[in-house]
């Protein structure tokens, strides 16, 4: 449970205090006898957004991700890794973006559904939660062109397969054009990034490591709140708050040569106290006042 919260960025506060109220049901629940043991117990806390962003990459790694990606084994999917990668888009959102979402004459797309599974029911598309993540994001960093070579791709699938195809809509589809699971979508990306960094991350880190890279880069938290549509700042300050200041830092930091000279020691010398003046007090001219 606590899992999928995290996959979904709930921040740590939401995930504690669900952990919380789930154990404090099963707690009354072994008090009355109906469970033996009480299994959050053995759960331990949700850490922090350090612990939370240990998995995102580094500018060298997301580039050996992006190249893996567009190598002959994986490149079908090439434009889901951008995407995700350089924009960062759940999983959820790239799988429920269909063609009419995007806008290649003003190269941006239009964040508006999100893809998930229900067990029993199958895929379900739905409209995005929150106002804030709908959204349109522009395609940037080279996003647009690779954007257009998939569009190419899945137009000569299409044609191969004829009959059988099934016109979803979907920007990433099957062979048959229909809508991709998240479990299989999943299973794509832990087998492509074993593959460029010797170790699968999980799909939810892309994500990260594009807001960190953005941040790094000079964006501001308002601004990569709005591209990642977070619920609210608050949320982007808690997650990422620490990368941003660290941006800053780096930002205000000047290189040796551009320093500010450093100059002998100024020495400030302790004045002398000051003696008033005996005689009568004069006064200002204008100052005396008629009786």
């Amino acid at each position: 449970m606590l899992s999928a919260l995290e996959e979904k960025g709930i921040s740590p506060r939401t995930r504690h205090m669900s952990r919380g109220v789930l154990r404090k049901a099963l707690q009354h629940a072994l008090k009355r006898k109906l469970i033996r043991e009480n299994v959050v117990d053995a759960v331990e806390c949700p850490q922090g957004s350090v612990n939370r962003l240990k998995d995102a990459l580094s500018e060298a790694e997301r580039s050996g991700v992006l190249a893996m990606a567009a190598t002959e084994r994986f490149r079908r999917f090439e434009a889901f890794a951008a995407l995700s990668l350089i924009l960062g888009l759940r999983i959820g959102e790239l799988l429920g973006l269909r063609w009419q979402d995007v806008d290649f004459e003003r190269d941006e797309i239009q964040i508006a559904h999100t893809l998930y599974a229900i067990p029993g029911e199958g895929l379900v598309l739905s409209a995005t939660k929150t106002k804030s993540s709908r959204r349109k994001i522009p395609l940037q960093g080279g996003t647009g062109p690779i954007l257009r070579e998939h569009l190419r791709t899945q137009l000569e699938e299409r044609e191969k397969a004829g009959a059988e195809w099934e016109d979803s809509g979907h920007v990433f589809a099957t062979h048959a054009g229909r809508p991709i699971s998240p479990r299989n979508m999943s299973r794509w990306w832990s087998t492509m990034t074993e593959a460029a960094l010797g170790h699968p991350i999980r799909p939810h880190a892309a994500r990260h490591t594009a807001a960190v890279l953005m941040l790094k880069r000079g964006a501001t938290l308002e601004t990569v709140s709005a591209i990642l549509g977070h619920a609210s700042l608050a949320f982007t300050m808690d997650t990422y708050g620490d990368i941003g200041m660290d941006a800053k830092r780096s930002a205000l930091s000047l290189p040796e040569s551009d320093a500010l000279p450093i100059g002998p020691p100024i020495i400030i010398k302790a004045l002398a106290p000051v003696t008033p003046r005996s005689g009568p007090a004069r006064s200002r001219p204008g100052s005396s006042k008629k009786g």
